[in-house]
């Protein structure tokens, strides 16, 4: 989190904690998404380490965040192959062999 913390402070130029606002964060968590391109769950983690601060640090509530533009999660991209090493093993042997015109059994190693 303080990571994060330090990134705001930053990005509001050192704001006296006093004058910090919901814009404040909600403007760094859409310069995060847009500008910054990072992902989904690092975006969260930001959320996550203001609230944190606002709440238990500066006491203070920042309230609901709204329209704030979030970042797109990656697609999921499957694991082309087996899910066993093992049969993966097995078949990159056979074809070793197949290409060396020395046609073996899968289980001959």
């Amino acid at each position: 989190y303080r990571s994060w913390v330090r990134q705001f402070q930053n990005y509001t130029r050192s704001k006296d904690s006093g004058l910090l606002s919901s814009t404040d964060v909600k403007d760094f968590l859409a310069f995060l998404a847009v500008k910054r391109n990072v992902s989904a769950s690092s975006q969260n983690q930001a959320f996550n380490a203001l609230l944190f601060l606002f709440r238990h640090v500066l006491k203070n509530e920042f309230g609901e965040i709204k329209d704030v533009p979030r970042a797109k999660r990656k697609p999921y991209i499957p694991v082309v192959g087996h899910s066993d090493v093992r049969t993966t093993m097995i078949y990159t042997h056979t074809i070793k062999s197949q290409t060396k015109k020395e046609a073996k059994r899968p289980l001959d190693f």
